[in-house]
């Protein structure tokens, strides 16, 4: 059973990956040009950014539980690489579900 702090642990893990997008897109959103709105492909400027800070996020789920990997706390390591691998699992098949959807349309 997962005790008290290690679900506050998952929970604030996930809060800061909710908190990254929206700032992501609005950076991305700023480097667009107002007068074509998308229309060149600029979308994919707002994906790099989102993809650039969920890579940093992964980055430092991994980096804290080489940490708590030394301090012998096994399961919130363990949380940290479920969080860190299996998130783009999920983007990837949901990925692949839209391209497919994509194919058949």
């Amino acid at each position: 059973m997962i005790k008290k702090k290690e679900l506050m642990h998952l929970f604030l893990r996930i809060v800061l990956l909710v908190l990254l997008i929206p700032i992501a897109s609005i950076i991305g959103l700023s480097t667009l040009d107002k007068n074509r709105r998308c229309g060149t492909g600029d979308g994919l400027a707002v994906f790099f950014y989102i993809f650039i800070l969920y890579c940093i996020w992964v980055l430092g789920l991994l980096y804290e539980a080489y940490f708590l990997n030394k301090k012998k706390e096994n399961r919130k390591r363990n949380l940290n690489f479920i969080m860190a691998f299996t998130i783009p699992t999920l983007f990837f098949l949901l990925y692949l579900y839209f391209q497919i959807i994509e194919l058949f349309n």
